[in-house]
């Protein structure tokens, strides 16, 4: 058995011998024929795959290259070249121009370095000649398929080589080592190790192949048919973690676009719907089956319509509309009101390629708050009215409808009277009430085509429309002047407040449209002049006033010039002694063409325009002058007192213009003393307090001029530093025969003489009124009775006889 054995051992290692010498030849020789033609067969393939995916770099870049040549972007260009050498098969990216080849832009990675070059030659020692190249021309749409250049891209298929000879090495051992295994180890040892491995691998790559999951190959061993399989294993590993990774990207990318506040669609070139979010199905309102991937833009357009987006339109004509705005390429935004109210933005915007996305915001928060915002530009913040632009806009519409439509149209201003002294009064807060509630009121009183705004400050203006009878506006301004009759209620106080109303109608007023504001506000200024408290219409009349007061406002300014001013005196004289303690320096303008103008005619013009301060200084002076004149003649006269308006407080420096004419003058400080109203002290309380007090340190008087026609309180007299009140000329005219002036007048001296001060009554002209006067304790009167008014030269003449001869009633009274 052991020679059989021998036997059959010598015989199989002939057989063994004989299948090695000849077996592994053919396997060898089949092998190196099968790995080449796999490997000729990869490299192939490989090297189309290379050059596809190069095409493909090469035309997304000249896409990118187009627009940023043709605008000349060096930086784009740049970018765009950098781009398209990020494969690492790429040698170099040559960019030129279409006729002569001159070179715009390259880019070489031959180099440790990217080389790049613009507008300028490569490199004499740089030879692309035996690199592959893909050509591509660039042309931009915009201008016909205008060609810009051509780009080149040269490519290196070494790394492919390399690479294949590897496989083709590697491939190679592994087939001699699995024939040196089918010799060494026989069949079964050849089919264990090698053939069932391959085949589970060939199993498992067909099974992929053919739409099914790969599968991992049971193998184990040391050899390198084992090591494809573990790498094959790992490789599906690897592709297995990668495939659920994108998994989970891609479920996360869905659920941060189905959160976003934003909608989106995104339709392809032959717009079909090919992705949306929900909060674009959300924002539409459309259920969740209503809208599917694939539908046409038509389709989606059509379903839109159904829950009403676009209105009553025809959905045809709109479907034509977005089609060739979609297939117009261009970038197209705009806004909609959607049937609940909502409002949304939609901007398309096209894609590369064809088709488009669009973006929709919800802007309904944004409306609001422009709303918002457009009522409180045009919104008069306290009274929630019109302000003064929004009605100067219904004033320009009303006039362009009652020119247009034949109407009648009035115009009524309401200015409340005396709402000045509630501020200075009262505190803000409840002037600001009291706004409100006229705002109020007046709303109540008109109609819903009327607009009623506040004009500026305490002014309010109606417009109403389509009068039947201008006594429409008549009949309105009556319950207008009616419902100011109820006191306005606050907290603190209740008041008791009158309006002024000024009226125009057009076009019986006018036929032009500009003037109806003018005429309007001369109306106003006409019903505060007669009184207050009442409605007065426009009147041709009117706008002749404003125009002679225009021609005096120009005369004014050349008085000052020219010198035209002039000083009368009239004196005060003491009851107990009657004697003459003082006078008062009155100015009178002596115009070339009108003759002498009293105060009342100019002063107020010159306090408009800004006259009142160097006149004042005119007066001051020449006052001072004229007081040492009259010292220096030995005349007998006690101080000469000066009026100050207000605005001299508030515009000029009132110390500083009395001693620069004291200074100027040399007249002694105790013969001037001034003379400041009501009002001054009200509008200026602390600059007039300390401006009187500087004067009383330099030994000038002060007293309050038509006391008790203002609203200072007691309080008042105790702030101010005075010595003097002066009582109104229309109580003194009164007392005696009317009971409100008497009381008036009484009550003042009663006053006056508790807080030891002297007490002036104006306007005397009767003897009665003297007596009268007198017995109630009042210290000094002035007024027609001793003597009216006089220039300087009379005065002096006036005062040197009253020392000879008693002193008659003057017989021509002058108002002062």
């Amino acid at each position: 058995m052991v020679r059989e054995a021998r036997r059959h051992l010598q015989s199989f290692r002939k057989l063994n011998s004989r299948l090695v010498s000849t077996t592994l030849p053919v396997s060898i020789l089949i092998l190196l024929l099968g790995v080449g033609a796999l490997e000729l067969s990869a490299f192939r393939q490989s090297t189309q795959d290379q050059k596809t995916h190069l095409e493909q770099v090469a035309r997304m870049g000249s896409q990118l290259l187009a627009p940023a040549i043709w605008r000349f972007e060096a930086d784009t260009i740049r970018s765009s070249l950098d781009r398209m050498a990020m494969s690492s098969d790429v040698v170099a990216v040559v960019v030129v121009t279409p006729e002569d080849d001159v070179p715009i832009a390259w880019l070489l990675t031959t180099g440790p370095e990217p080389l790049y070059g613009n507008e300028e030659a490569l490199p004499a020692d740089i030879d692309l000649s035996g690199y592959p190249v893909i050509r591509e021309e660039i042309t931009i749409d915009k201008l016909g398929n205008q060609r810009l250049g051509e780009l080149s891209l040269y490519y290196d298929t070494a790394a492919l080589r390399s690479e294949a000879q590897r496989r083709f090495v590697l491939m190679l051992l592994a087939g001699l080592l699995a024939a040196g295994a089918l010799t060494t180890l026989l069949l079964g040892v050849i089919r264990q190790s090698v053939l069932q491995p391959v085949l589970a691998l060939t199993e498992s790559m067909r099974s992929g192949q053919a739409g099914h999951e790969y599968h991992l190959v049971e193998h184990e061993g040391r050899d390198e048919i084992s090591s494809l399989v573990r790498e094959y294993n790992d490789m599906l590993a690897a592709e297995a973690a990668l495939k659920a990774e994108g998994r989970h990207r891609l479920e996360l990318y869905e659920h941060a676009l189905d959160n976003i506040s934003q909608g989106f669609c995104v339709f392809d070139r032959d717009f079909r719907l090919m992705a949306f979010n929900n909060r674009y199905a959300l924002m539409l309102g459309h259920e969740q089956d209503a809208i599917e991937l694939g539908m046409t833009l038509s389709e989606l357009l059509k379903v839109n319509a159904e829950h009403g987006e676009y209105g009553s339109g025809s959905i045809d004509g709109l479907i034509i509309d977005r089609l060739a705005i979609a297939a117009g390429g261009e970038r197209y935004r705009r806004e909609r009101e959607r049937p609940d109210g909502t409002f949304v933005e939609i901007d398309s915007n096209p894609l590369p390629g064809g088709g488009f996305v669009s973006i929709y915001h919800d802007i309904t928060n944004r409306k609001e708050y422009e709303k918002k915002l457009r009522h409180m530009t045009l919104a008069d913040p306290l009274t929630q009215l019109p302000n003064r632009a929004l009605f100067y806009d219904r004033l320009r519409q009303s006039l362009s409808t009652a020119e247009r439509l034949g109407h009648r149209l009035a115009l009524l201003m309401i200015d409340i009277d005396g709402f000045s002294i509630v501020n200075e009064t009262q505190s803000r807060d409840v002037g600001d009430l009291v706004l409100r509630e006229v705002g109020q009121r007046l709303e109540s009183l008109c109609r819903k085509s009327d607009t009623v705004a506040r004009f500026e400050k305490d002014i309010f203006c109606i417009v109403q429309q389509h009068l039947d009878n201008v006594d429409d506006a008549a009949f309105l301004a009556h319950r207008i002047l009616g419902s100011f009759a109820r006191p306005f209620e606050t907290e603190e106080v209740a008041l008791r407040m009158t309006a002024s109303i000024g009226m125009t109608i057009y076009p019986d007023d006018d036929l032009s449209s500009r003037n109806v504001l003018m005429h309007a506000s001369l109306a106003l200024h006409a019903a505060k002049a007669e009184g207050r408290n009442r409605y007065r219409y426009f009147v041709p009349e009117m706008d002749r006033a404003v125009a002679a007061r225009r021609r005096l406002e120009e005369d004014l300014f050349m008085a000052l010039r020219d010198d035209q001013f002039v000083l009368h005196y009239q004196p005060k004289v003491e009851l107990s002694s009657g004697q003459v303690v003082g006078a008062e320096a009155l100015v009178r303008w002596q115009h070339p063409e009108q003759g002498l103008l009293a105060p009342t005619e100019f002063i107020q013009l010159a306090e408009e325009r800004g006259l009142i301060v160097p006149l004042t200084e005119w007066i001051l002076e020449e006052a001072c002058r004229q007081i040492r004149v009259w010292h220096e003649a030995g005349l007998n006269l006690g101080p000469v007192s000066i009026n100050l308006s207000p605005f001299h407080f508030q515009e000029g420096d009132v110390v500083r213009s009395i001693t620069a004419a004291i200074e100027k003058t040399s007249v002694e400080r105790r013969l001037l003393a001034v003379e400041v109203t009501e009002k001054a002290l009200l509008q200026n309380s602390d600059t007039v307090a300390n401006s009187l007090l500087s004067l009383r340190e330099l030994g000038i008087g002060a007293g309050i001029d038509d006391f008790g026609t203002g609203y200072s309180s007691i309080s008042s007299l105790h702030q101010f530093p005075i010595d003097t009140i002066k009582i109104d000329r229309r109580f003194v005219h009164g007392f005696g025969a009317d009971d409100e002036a008497s009381t008036v007048v009484r009550a003042v001296i009663f006053l006056g003489r508790k807080l030891n001060l002297r007490i002036v009554a104006e306007g005397v002209e009767e003897e009665n009124q003297l007596r009268l006067l007198e017995k109630e304790g009042c210290t000094e009167v002035q007024g027609n009775y001793f003597s009216p008014p006089l220039p300087a030269d009379d005065f002096a003449l006036w005062l040197s006889e009253r020392d000879s001869k008693p002193v008659e009633p003057a017989k021509t009274p002058e108002p002062a």
